[in-house]
């Protein structure tokens, strides 16, 4: 049954432009998206509105993707719903967080450093060293003493991503000062852990429970050595 609230995205809408991943298909609105190992999904893009389960609350006119045609997919041959969770503008993520909500955390392998929602009342003094702040200078002191960092989950008690120095901070090297370190994560409308926060630990998604848990892992077990 179609729902009475999907509309399509038509091609001369202002949105469906190359840098959102999309692109006129006739009169309406096409996206491609490919991965590794041949994976490919095509289809067309639409509004629809969405519910939340906590409150019931309807927002209406969200952006997302109907797919068509899927290869190597584990939806191959049948309808599927598609939805970005990374910080371009159209992502389910952004969206959300452009109508103010903001709760929650999303985890995307696509965005490269974690970006963390600034509170109002954090007031620390930031030394700006290009994009990242909390910089200082590296000497043997400061590299035996950088922390790590544990993020705590509301109505996740089991799930705690502890990350380490070595992916907590970024060495760089400065012509003015010499070697800095800075802590990596940005601020943002929105907290998502991105890729380097990620390294070395092995996540499960609980569809069933709707949990996520965390556990340390050697990432380079999972390579080939060279021949």
């Amino acid at each position: 049954m179609r729902s009475p609230t999907y509309r399509p995205v038509a091609g001369s809408d202002k949105i469906c432009t190359p840098e959102h991943g999309m692109e006129p298909a006739g009169v309406r609105c096409a996206f491609h998206v490919a991965g590794p190992g041949g994976l490919s999904v095509h289809g067309y893009v639409a509004r629809e509105h969405i519910v939340h389960l906590e409150t019931n609350r309807i927002s209406p006119n969200f952006v997302l993707g109907c797919a068509h045609s899927t290869e190597n997919f584990q939806s191959e041959g049948e309808y599927v719903g598609i939805a970005t969770f990374s910080q371009a503008p159209t992502s389910l993520a952004m969206q959300l967080a452009a109508r103010g909500l903001t709760r929650g955390t999303v985890i995307d392998l696509g965005t490269s450093v974690t970006v963390m929602a600034q509170l109002k009342e954090h007031e620390a003094e930031r030394v700006e060293q290009r994009r990242y702040g909390l910089g200082v200078r590296v000497t043997k002191v400061v590299k035996g003493h950088l922390p790590s960092m544990s993020f705590h989950f509301a109505d996740e008690e089991e799930a705690t991503l502890i990350v380490s120095p070595e992916q907590l901070f970024l060495m760089i090297d400065d012509e003015h000062v010499g070697q800095m370190t800075c802590l990596a994560i940005v601020p943002g409308r929105r907290t998502v852990i991105g890729a380097l926060q990620q390294l070395d630990t092995h996540f499960v998604f609980d569809l069933k429970d709707s949990k996520i848990l965390f556990a340390p892992e050697l990432c380079i077990k999972d390579t080939y050595p060279d021949v």
